[in-house]
C-alpha cells in the first residue's frame, strides 16, 4: 500500500509539503524589498524541522543582504496564541521596538495580533508581521 506523508520528510516515503527554506527566504525578501531592515524575530521554543528550515531560509537571505538582527530583538515564545501574546508584551517592552516582526508560526502571530489590537497598535501601519505557517 502506498504511503504519502504530509509535511513530514522521511527517507523512502513520498511527501507533500512546501519548500520551507524558500518560504522563509521569501519572508525575508518581503521586508528587504520594502526597505525594512530593523526587525524583531519571534522564535518558537519548540523545535520542529519545518520551522527551523523556514528560519534558516529567512536568516540565510537576511545575512546574504548583509543585514543583522539585534540580539535583544530575538524573542523566544511557546508555539501557541498565548505564547504570541507574551511575545507581544516583550516586543512592546523593547527600548525601541522595530517596525516589523518575523514569526516562526501562525499561532505566535495570532497572539501578537490579538494583543496589538487590544492596545490599538495598527497592523501594518504601526508594525508589520510576517508569519510562515499552515493556517
Amino acid at each position: 500500500m502506498p504511503v504519502v506523508l504530509f509535511n513530514r520528510f522521511l527517507h523512502n516515503y513520498y511527501c507533500v509539503g512546501i519548500d520551507n527554506i524558500k518560504a522563509g527566504s521569501k519572508a525575508a525578501l518581503y521586508f528587504i524589498n520594502k526597505g525594512i531592515t530593523d526587525i524583531a524575530v519571534v522564535r518558537s521554543k519548540e523545535r520542529y524541522l519545518a520551522i527551523d528550515m523556514r528560519y534558516k531560509g529567512f536568516l540565510d537571505t537576511w545575512n546574504k543582504h548583509k543585514l543583522e538582527i539585534k540580539e535583544e530583538n530575538i524573542i523566544s515564545a511557546n508555539n501557541t496564541i498565548e505564547g504570541g501574546i507574551e511575545a507581544a508584551e516583550k516586543f512592546l517592552s523593547l527600548s525601541k521596538p522595530p517596525k516589523a516582526i518575523y514569526c516562526d508560526s501562525d499561532y505566535i502571530a495570532y497572539g501578537l495580533v490579538h494583543l496589538f489590537n487590544k492596545k490599538d497598535i495598527r497592523i501594518p501601519e504601526d508594525v508589520e508581521i510576517v508569519a510562515v505557517g499552515y493556517m
